[in-house]
């Protein structure tokens, strides 16, 4: 092999290592890359697949749902921390997460998600809570809304039929210890 052959492999393989923190890219080296950090340099708790997590649509404020409350907080609320997942599966506006319960009478039935997307002139109060879903013996959910710099935060609760109540508290809960945790 010719020494500067040689050279520009070791020179690529130091660049791709050297990617930045949390497994981020280096703006313009890579423009297709996810980044793996909140805007704290927090590692989030998966492996970002879309390049466009962060976008123009959910860009007001720095808040990340899936950083935002510390391991502790989560545990407390009955939240599995290693259930976090990213809560957008394509290209849209929404950025945040989706967790699972630990307790046997919520896990693999309930979920709580919270995701992020810029406000609007009809931005929600910080108490907003909005119960909606079907309750046609599926699926129930309830909401709670508080803006954040120039986002909206939805916290949402999803589970099965006829329990909206409970969805409700469940949403509640994890909105107050969000705004908690903010200084809201």
């Amino acid at each position: 092999m010719k020494p500067g052959v040689l050279i520009l492999m070791v020179t690529i393989a130091v660049a791709v290592a050297g990617c930045g923190e949390g497994g981020g890219a280096v703006p313009g080296l890579f423009p297709g890359a996810a980044r793996q950090t909140d805007d704290q340099g927090r590692e989030l708790p998966f492996r970002v697949t879309h390049p466009r997590r962060w976008n123009d649509k959910n860009d007001g404020t720095t808040f990340e749902p899936c950083t935002g409350l510390a391991e502790e907080t989560l545990r407390e609320l009955m939240i599995d921390p290693s259930s976090a997942e990213d809560a957008e599966t394509s290209d849209a506006a929404d950025r945040g997460c989706r967790w699972t319960y630990s307790t046997p009478e919520f896990r693999d039935v309930v979920t709580i998600q919270q995701v992020v997307t810029d406000s609007d002139s009809a931005s929600p109060e910080p108490t907003d809570v909005v119960p909606h879903g079907s309750d046609d013996g599926s699926e129930s959910s309830c909401s709670a809304q508080f803006t954040h710099s120039a986002a909206v935060v939805t916290t949402t609760a999803e589970g099965p039929s006829g329990n909206r109540e409970t969805l409700c508290m469940l949403a509640m809960y994890f909105h107050v210890a969000t705004t908690k945790a903010l200084g809201i």
